[in-house]
């Protein structure tokens, strides 16, 4: 479970580790993107016009899910 969800900087959630957490939220990078991003009708990602984070896709979901061995991906936002 992600507050937004994934970043097209991050395929493998092992890499969450390496992230350092305990700062500001930057305004852009992964840390951002898990915080800020957005599901939208599109396949893969695009970075908000105006903002923090991005959008993501079913096909970006499905690959993230696929590389990470997961069935699903909950966004808490």
């Amino acid at each position: 479970c992600v507050h937004a969800g994934i970043s097209p900087e991050m395929s493998h959630i092992d890499k969450l580790e390496l992230i350092d957490r305990n700062r500001e939220v930057p305004h852009e990078g992964v840390l951002c993107n898990m915080l800020w991003s957005d599901p939208y009708e599109i396949e893969h990602f695009s970075y908000h016009g105006a903002g923090a984070g991005c959008y993501y896709g079913a096909h970006a979901v499905n690959k993230f899910n696929h590389i990470n061995g997961f069935d699903l991906i909950a966004r808490s936002h």
